[in-house]
C-alpha cells in the first residue's frame, strides 16, 4: 500500500505520476524528430514497384504538414516511409521551443501530423496508414549534417534493395548485401545497354 501525504489530492497525486514520463528536451539544441511508417513493408505492397508516384507524393505531403505545423522546423528529408524534420528553438532570444520541448506531446502531435496527411492523400478502402516518431538532439550544426547524411545512405541503401527486388527473382538476390545487389544492377544495365547498340 502506497501511502501519500494527507494533504496532497487525488489530482496532485495523478498529475505527479504524469510527470515522471513528461521528459522535456534541452533548450537552443538542434532537434530531430523523425516520423516512419508503422508496418509499411506490409502496408506497400500493393504500390507499384520500385517506385509509385502516389506514395511520393503522400510522403511529400506529410513533409510539407510537418514543416508547416512545427515551430521552429527548418528543412525535412523524405527517405522512403520516413520524413526527418529538423527543428531549432533560437532564431530569436524569446523563441519558444514546440510544445515546451516536451518529447511525448511533440511525439504524438507528429505522428498524428503525418497520419492524416498521408492518409489524406492516399486513400485506402480496407486500410489506413499509420506513423509513429520519436524525437532526439544533436549539439552542433555539423552533426545535424552527418544525421542527414546518414539518412542519405540508409535511402541509397533501401533504393538499392527495392530496384534490385524489382529486376531479379528473389532466389537470385538470396544471401546478396547491398553492394553485390548494385553490381548486379551495373551489370544488367550494361547488358541493355549493349542489346541497344
Amino acid at each position: 500500500r502506497i501511502a501519500f501525504p494527507m494533504s496532497e489530492t487525488l489530482r496532485d497525486r495523478m498529475t505527479r505520476y504524469e510527470e515522471v514520463t513528461d521528459s522535456t528536451l534541452m533548450r537552443r539544441m538542434y532537434t530531430v524528430i523523425r516520423v516512419d511508417g508503422r508496418a509499411f513493408s506490409t502496408y506497400t505492397r500493393r504500390f507499384a514497384r520500385p517506385v509509385d508516384t502516389k506514395f511520393m507524393s503522400a510522403m511529400d505531403e506529410v513533409a510539407l504538414r510537418l514543416c508547416a505545423g512545427i515551430s521552429g522546423a527548418k528543412i525535412a528529408y523524405v527517405q522512403s516511409d520516413e520524413v526527418s524534420v529538423i527543428v531549432t528553438d533560437f532564431d530569436t532570444q524569446d523563441t519558444q521551443p514546440w510544445f515546451g520541448g516536451r518529447v511525448q506531446k511533440m511525439c504524438s502531435v507528429a505522428a498524428s501530423m503525418a497520419t492524416v496527411a498521408f492518409n489524406s492523400k492516399v486513400r485506402e478502402e480496407d486500410r489506413i496508414a499509420e506513423f509513429d516518431a520519436r524525437v532526439f538532439q544533436v549539439p552542433s550544426l555539423t552533426e545535424v549534417g552527418n544525421y542527414l547524411v546518414f539518412r542519405q545512405g540508409d535511402a541509397r541503401r533501401n533504393s538499392t534493395s527495392s530496384i534490385a527486388q524489382a529486376r531479379f527473382s528473389h532466389a537470385a538476390l538470396h544471401g546478396k548485401n547491398g553492394d553485390q545487389m548494385a553490381e548486379m544492377l551495373r551489370e544488367l544495365r550494361s547488358e541493355e545497354h549493349t542489346s541497344e547498340l
